[in-house]
């Protein structure tokens, strides 16, 4: 469905974009819906010839076949009875591939599931060789072997489109990993900055000498320069990310209240880093009087920390979830 809508998607920045695509889309509606009509009365036609054959079989079968058709519509009844019985084998099924090699499994999946699709072409070509009229014989080995090669050339083409379909999928999902990594990396490594610099805030609240005032400005700049360069890479990975995995629809993933959280966050850090500059300019060497004096300061870096975590510890996990091993699945976000 979504690919259709894709296809079906009008530009209206332009007006001839707009009425040559409001044509085609028309066209293109209208061959589907004669394909699908057409394939409905082929199918119903198909269906009633199918069931006069099969009753004519019945009528004149011999009573051993009449038991045998008996037998077989008193099993699918029963098993139609239990409905649970399928899910049973799936769950079975399930706890089984769990323990095995899923990429393995997938393959030996693929191939059983191509090869029901041959048998089931030969069979329909079976069927509509019976079904007008022709015996099925050694006279007729050349039609019979001819309904092989036609269900060969017929599964070419499925194959060909399925497996390129499955791995454009796996392909999109690849890159939507890595670009979700890569913005999960820039928010650990953005968070690491943060509590980084409210570590070195705390260690050297009461600055003692000379020596520890240069180490603490020194690295209060490393870590300024640090956070500055991590904030436009957020930014760059969030444009990458609003584009790749989520085409440009809904909202970003990091919103403007969540960069305004961070950055405020940092704020309230810089501020504590000039007030303890401060407190060493006026000689306040006593810790109780410089938490004293930093009792607002740090209360405003508690309740932005706090903020800030409630904003991306979320993100975090959704982009953890997406980074999660491509299991044949369809992803999609919000």
């Amino acid at each position: 469905m979504k690919l259709i809508y894709d296809l079906l998607e009008l530009d209206k920045r332009n007006d001839i974009s707009y009425s040559i695509g409001f044509i085609s889309n028309i066209l293109i509606l209208t061959l589907l819906l004669g394909f699908f009509l057409s394939f409905l009365i082929i199918s119903i036609f198909l269906l009633v010839a199918f069931i006069n054959k099969f009753i004519l079989m019945i009528v004149s079968s011999n009573i051993y076949m009449k038991f045998i058709i008996l037998f077989f519509l008193l099993i699918l009844l029963k098993l139609r009875q239990k409905q649970d019985l399928a899910k049973d084998i799936d769950m079975k099924l399930k706890k089984y591939f769990n323990r095995q090699d899923t990429e393995g499994l997938i393959k030996y999946k693929a191939i059983i599931m191509m090869f029901c699709v041959y048998i089931s072409l030969c069979l329909l070509g079976l069927m509509l060789y019976k079904f007008t009229g022709n015996q099925i014989s050694n006279s007729n080995k050349s039609d019979i072997i001819n309904i092989f090669i036609w269900a060969t050339y017929l599964l070419a083409p499925i194959v060909a489109i399925w497996v390129f379909s499955d791995w454009r999928i796996q392909k999109k999902y690849e890159v939507n990993k890595e670009v979700s990594l890569n913005l999960l990396t820039v928010i650990l490594e953005l968070e690491n900055c943060l509590e980084e610099l409210m570590a070195i805030t705390t260690e050297f609240r009461c600055l003692k000498n000379d020596d520890e005032l240069n180490f603490f400005g020194k690295k209060c700049d490393e870590l300024s320069l640090r956070f500055i360069d991590l904030i436009n890479k957020l930014k760059s990975n969030n444009n990458m990310h609003h584009g790749l995995v989520r085409d440009f629809k809904g909202n970003k993933i990091i919103s403007l209240e969540m960069l305004n959280s961070a950055d405020s966050f940092f704020q309230s850090l810089i501020d504590m880093v000039f007030e303890i500059h401060d407190n060493y300019d006026s000689d306040i060497k006593l810790k109780s009087i410089v938490d004293q004096l930093l009792q607002d300061t740090i209360k405003a870096v508690g309740e932005n920390q706090i903020s800030y975590r409630d904003y991306f510890g979320p993100i975090k996990e959704l982009l953890s979830s997406e980074c999660q091993p491509y299991r044949k699945a369809s992803f999609k976000l919000d």
